[in-house]
């Protein structure tokens, strides 16, 4: 029995049974309640099926507990009450991980969660919270366990400058905290069943925190909220998710493998597995063969699902890309296919020319397009979850296992900076001040996630100086889009080619007119 998932929007093939379908989006969707399921598929896809008595195997295994007991906190606005909770020690992440910290909104059911190396740095995770994460509400009130985690100096602080009121549950009654309590049992126990999705395939220990990331951008998106018909991600955030794009965890997939990245007779695609996503834009997928964690935009799918004793096969066509594109680019894209950096490979699946009735009749939407909005999305754990950790001071970089790249990167630095003379040493005057230094590190990646090169600059802490008395005016010039395009187009219409350099360090080529002395 198969179903059929066309372009946009997606059209299901009626003689597929409801517990198969059903199914499909339990899988997809991380393993939630199929009420919920069958809830959502009715209001957001249009889609009805009936909830048939179909056991799930990896359910069976990874959620199976006792009953919960204890009163919930009402609330009736976004930040009112925010439950936060650790969990852990994990076995160590790619980057060095072994916890995880969850914040989550009473009244909207939104999760935020950050990854610690240990447990004191909960406090740098809770002024990130408050600083980026409430997207301008106003928190009032945080309540957690009375661990030594949450009961210290640091954490009273920057509870204090936001005028947040902090309570402690009492002790042994975990009862009283029942609001991260429990999420953090939903959200492990969905990253165990996503783990085990796919029984061809055994995910490292590595990957704990890749899971416990996606589960949480899952849930926030397609999870229950204290408004019916509204995701928390809707509630919290003002605008409507997203979900089309979901797949079933640990499905094959393959990615494309940019022109720039492979010789004339490589694969054009990489197999790998798909483990979460960047955004709506990108899927986070782990090449087994590398071991290796790689973000990419286009990718070709073979879901599958799995129940007690039936294996079910969902062959996928190009609704797979994560941004429609236009049938004009689509064509143009088929004449330059050769070195194109966005080729696909179709996938065909045949069908009974007499088997018009099994599928539903739409009305013809080709002329239809989507309007392309520019959004603004917060994601507060995406920092902490890059294949790579840039470091914030030089003893960082120096004990990392990057450190031989960020050495390069520093003497290459510090060549430049001797070259093109820079400064000279001298005393420093009476009544001067001399401005402190630091190292900026940062990853240059490819449009495909790869990393290009690493980055370090030696910079002046410039927010020291004082105006009128340091400096006088700021200004650094910029090309504007407009001299862009004009360049452009010239040279398009004379059809000459373009060359573009990037020349190293080109700030160190202005003149200053006043004198800084740095440390």
């Amino acid at each position: 029995m198969e179903v059929l998932i066309p372009n946009n929007p997606i059209e299901v093939n009626l003689a597929t049974s409801d517990d198969s379908l059903l199914q499909l989006y339990h899988e997809r969707w991380g393993h939630q309640d199929k009420r919920h399921v069958k809830s959502l598929l009715n209001h957001e896809l249009n889609i009805h099926v009936n909830i048939q008595d179909e056991l799930c195997e990896a359910c069976i295994y990874e959620k199976a507990h006792r009953l919960n007991f204890g009163s919930r906190n009402n609330c009736s606005s976004p930040g009112e009450l925010i439950f936060a909770d650790v969990c852990g020690p994990f076995d160590k992440s790619f980057r060095r991980f072994q916890y995880f910290v969850i914040f989550k909104d009473q009244f909207t059911k939104f999760r935020c969660v950050f990854f610690l190396k240990q447990k004191s740095d909960v406090a740098s995770a809770l002024q990130e919270f408050l600083a980026y994460g409430i997207l301008g509400h106003i928190v009032k009130e945080v309540i957690s366990d009375n661990g030594g985690e949450f009961d210290n100096k640091e954490v009273r602080m920057v509870l204090k400058k936001k005028g947040v009121v902090q309570r402690f549950t009492a002790p042994y009654t975990s009862e009283q905290n029942g609001g991260s309590e429990r999420e953090n049992r939903t959200i492990v126990e969905m990253a165990r069943t996503l783990k085990n999705s796919n029984p061809d395939v055994e995910f490292p220990p590595a990957l704990w925190a890749e899971l416990i990331n996606t589960s949480v951008y899952i849930l926030n998106r397609t999870g229950k909220s204290s408004v019916k018909k509204a995701s928390p991600y809707e509630l919290w955030t003002g605008k409507k998710p997203r979900i089309k794009h979901l797949r079933i965890i640990g499905s094959v997939c393959y990615a494309h493998i940019p022109k720039q990245r492979r010789r004339k007779m490589d694969n054009k695609a990489t197999k790998a597995f798909l483990i979460g996503y960047d955004g709506d834009e990108k899927y986070r997928l782990w090449v087994q063969e590398s071991n290796t964690v790689i973000c990419s935009r286009d990718v070709r799918f073979s879901e599958k699902i799995s129940t007690c004793g039936k294996v079910i096969h969902f062959p996928i066509t190009d609704e797979n890309r994560m941004t429609s594109e236009s049938e004009d680019q689509g064509k143009l894209e088929e004449k330059t296919d050769e070195g194109s950096g966005n080729e696909s490979v179709e996938e065909y699946t045949s069908v009974d020319s007499n088997s018009e009735s099994n599928f539903r009749k739409l009305r013809d939407r080709e002329s239809l397009r989507k309007p392309k909005c520019y959004e603004d999305y917060i994601m507060v754990a995406e920092a902490f979850i890059a294949d790579f950790e840039e470091p914030m001071t030089f003893e960082e970089a120096i004990g990392c296992k990057q450190n031989r790249h960020w050495k390069c990167a520093m003497d290459v630095e510090m060549s430049s900076l001797i070259e093109n003379e820079t400064w000279t040493l001298e005393e420093l005057p009476k009544n001067s001040k001399a401005i402190p230094c630091k190292w900026v590190y940062k990853i240059k990646k490819n449009p495909d996630g790869s990393i290009d090169k690493y980055k370090a600059r030696l910079v002046a802490k410039g927010f020291t100086q004082r105006y009128g008395i340091d400096y006088e005016q700021t200004y650094r010039p910029v090309t504007k889009m407009a001299t862009v395009r004009s360049i452009l187009s010239i040279a398009a219409n004379e059809r000459m080619d373009l060359t573009q350099f990037d020349v190293c360090s080109a700030l160190l080529y202005g003149k200053l007119d006043e004198a800084i002395y740095m440390q």
